[in-house]
């Protein structure tokens, strides 16, 4: 597990190159405005994060990005966490594919949504894993063993077959990484808290030799080495050609704090934490590290060596990609394909005595072969009923009159529906191939018309429009089912479903437009699978989910209490933890380069002003042998401070002291800004966590108090 802080966009330009490519998992909690944040001049960090999972691997991410993703992955998908009237909590959360989180039962504005993609591994296809044991128990999801439809909150879906390459994106992206001519100058800061160290903490002469030793062994030349008192041992302080290294000793508690802040050679910095880590004899269990994403320094040496072993990076797999266009589609001219279709769609349909209603055209091919659909339905089909209209034969658009016409057939469609209904509900709905686009929107509006009041008057809820898309040049008929979704049935569990029907190098769509089925798309996916056969192919393309489903009133399910969660280790580690100091880095940037000369003149001013060091401006250390940066270092009794300047428009300011007092480094950041009016320096950034140990996340200000998930709650 490693944890990196700092601006996502540059984090992903630091990390090694071999991370690229090797995730199974990629899982990111970002806001629309950090997501769209530019890594390189044609990558933003969304698109950047992508190449870090594998081909198989799964990319998540929270909030709704179905639409994005499906044009970035060949397989993507949204579900919703719901609890409808008539399930219990426990019954309904029984996915461990998770990704689009919406519980009903719960207001709207509590939502969480996720988004998942991936480049092979198809959603719709996969075999669920249950990763949780009696040992390991979920707390949430009950075993898969109990689960009964594993698609049941399934929202969206899409196969998308040109989608976004991996290597596309890398291709996008490998010019701008790759440059003569350096643009920037990062570095990260690896900090470390070490316990239970086994090498003696007393003695001073021995410790520097074990650090400078480590260094040594891994090619580093040391340029500045010192050490100075503090108050719960020593602060070592070692400048070299890579980075500075602050090591802080606490004698009493076996304890030495690390900074490693590296502005080249990056690949060195985690040998050379492990070495020193080491050497001090600290157990990797008793050991907390992290990485914050701070400045460097420009024109290092190495510095194309650098960008070349980090950032966004697709190891020669795109060497022989060629890309390949989007295939032009035939239309599918198979005998009886419709009907065909028709039978195996209403397997979807629950139960049996299917009634169903089929809009026809008025012309010759619209005859419907009702006896061979009753006899291959195997009799689940009780009824069919056709609807058409007589009046529109002929019917011309421009011609006089044929407003009439038009009204005339929308009340005799809207009168047959009433009157076949008026005993019995219908279960499904065909648009035969013979209806043309102005009969189906007709036929539309008859539904739209009073709030869909012919809606619930004549389809049971689990109803099911279908339609046959078998030439190119019908995609009117798309649309229409995709109305019927959005403006007939509008709330979930209602959705819109593409099925890709593929006949040697001939293909047609399956249209489905999906009532208030709950289990649509675990019936959706049995039947694909059906469907399939020597010489028929078919996939699942789309699922699009209608409205989130509005509640009124809301009434809350399924409230978990602090005391259902055991808390006894967590707050027995609570307890463990010791704050020994406190740490701010901040990070400060000007619209234009700055000067060597203001910056030491406006650091020194700054520690001569510290209250708590008289001395502190007489023991200010100073180096400038690499690149065109300056480090700038202070110790003394309650802490350190190092500032870091890059050589054109950044400075970092590292401070530690061993006690908390937030308006102590406001103070310093405040009187250091003052010297570059000009420039208008400003922060940027601002990274404050506590220095200690047992694993240390708390703040010295709050350690006198019980966590609130720790309390008993007897209500």
């Amino acid at each position: 597990m490693e944890w990196w802080f700092g601006d996502a966009s540059k984090s992903i330009l630091l990390l090694p190159k071999d991370y690229f490519g090797s995730f199974d998992l990629v899982l990111i909690d970002l806001s629309e405005t950090v997501a769209s944040f530019k890594v390189t001049d044609s990558l933003d960090v969304l698109e950047a994060l992508t190449l870090l999972m594998k081909d198989d691997g799964i990319f998540v991410k929270n909030e709704s990005y179905h639409r994005k993703f499906s044009g970035m992955f060949k397989f993507s998908a949204q579900v919703i966490l719901y609890v409808p009237q008539f399930m219990s909590l426990s019954r309904t959360c029984s996915i461990e594919l998770i990704i689009y989180f919406f519980r009903y039962k719960n207001p709207v504005i509590g939502a969480q949504v996720m988004t998942m993609g991936s480049r092979t591994i198809d959603f719709m296809r996969v075999n669920i894993v249950d990763h949780f044991s009696e040992v390991n128990p979920n707390i949430l999801l009950p075993p898969l063993v109990e689960t009964r439809n594993k698609f049941e909150l399934f929202h969206d879906y899409t196969h998308n077959t040109s989608s976004l390459s991996v290597c596309d994106i890398y291709e996008s992206s490998s010019d701008d990484v790759l440059s003569d001519k350096q643009s920037r100058s990062p570095g990260i800061i690896f900090i470390a808290e070490a316990e239970d160290v086994l090498i003696t903490l007393n003695d001073i002469d021995s410790f520097r030799s074990t650090i400078v030793d480590v260094m040594k062994e891994c090619g580093l030349e040391i340029f500045s080495d010192n050490s100075s008192p503090s108050i719960t041992g020593d602060i070592f302080t070692f400048v070299t050609n890579v980075g500075y290294v602050i090591a802080r000793t606490g004698r009493d508690t076996s304890y030495v704090g690390l900074d490693i802040h590296f502005w080249t050679m990056f690949q060195l910095q985690n040998k050379l934490a492990n070495f020193i880590l080491e050497a001090l004899g600290s157990d990797v269990s008793s050991t907390t590290t992290y990485r914050v994403i701070a400045g460097g320094i420009f024109n290092v040496p190495l510095w194309k060596q650098d960008a070349s072993l980090t950032g966004p990076h697709v190891e020669d797999s795109c060497d022989t990609y060629v890309k390949t266009g989007v295939s032009i589609e035939q239309d599918i001219n198979q005998p009886n394909i419709e009907r065909n279709l028709l039978i195996e769609s209403l397997k979807i349909v629950s139960g049996d005595n299917i009634r169903l209603f089929v809009l026809v055209g008025n012309k010759r091919n619209s005859l419907l072969e009702k006896e061979k659909i009753f006899a291959e339905s195997k009799s689940r089909v009780a009824e069919i009923v056709t609807l058409s209209c007589p009046s529109l034969e002929n019917f011309n658009p421009n011609g006089q009159g044929e407003t009439e016409k038009l009204a005339d057939c929308e009340r005799s469609i809207h009168k047959s529906i009433r009157n076949h209904a008026r005993d019995v509900k219908f279960n499904a709905i065909f648009i035969h191939s013979s209806a043309d686009e102005v009969i189906s929107s007709i036929f539309l509006k008859c539904f739209k018309a009073r709030s869909g009041a012919l809606r619930d008057e004549v389809l049971v809820n689990e109803s099911l429009i279908i339609a046959l898309q078998l030439k190119t040049n019908e995609t009117w008929r798309q649309n229409l089912l995709h109305r019927f979704k959005s403006e007939v049935f509008e709330e979930s569990p209602a959705s819109y479903a593409e099925v890709l029907v593929k006949k040697d190098d001939t293909t047609g769509r399956l249209l489905l437009t999906n009532g208030f089925d709950w289990s649509f798309v675990d019936k959706l996916n049995r039947t694909v699978a059906e469907m399939n056969t020597s010489d028929l192919s078919a996939n699942v393309d789309i699922i699009l989910g209608a409205e989130w489903l509005y509640q009124e009133p809301f009434i809350p399910h399924g409230i978990a209490k602090m005391t259902d969660y055991d808390s006894t280790t967590s707050l027995a580690q609570w307890d463990t933890q010791n704050p020994v100091g406190h740490q701010v880095i901040f990070q400060l940037e000007s619209k234009r380069n700055l000067n060597k000369v203001t910056i030491e003149r406006s650091f020194t001013n700054t520690i001569a002003k510290l209250n708590v060091c008289k001395t502190c401006k007489d023991d200010i250390r100073k180096f400038d042998a690499v690149g065109d940066g300056l480090v700038m270092t202070v110790s003394w009794s309650l802490g350190n401070i190092v500032l870091l300047w890059d050589g054109r428009r950044h400075i970092d300011m590292n401070i530690f002291t061993f006690f908390e007092d937030v308006e102590f480094t406001d103070t310093i950041q405040n009187t250091f800004q003052k010297g570059f009016r000009k420039s208008s320096l400003v922060l940027i950034h601002r990274d404050e966590q506590p220095r200690g140990v047992g694993k240390l996340v708390v703040y010295k200000r709050d350690v006198k108090f019980k966590p609130i998930w720790s309390r008993i709650d007897s209500k």
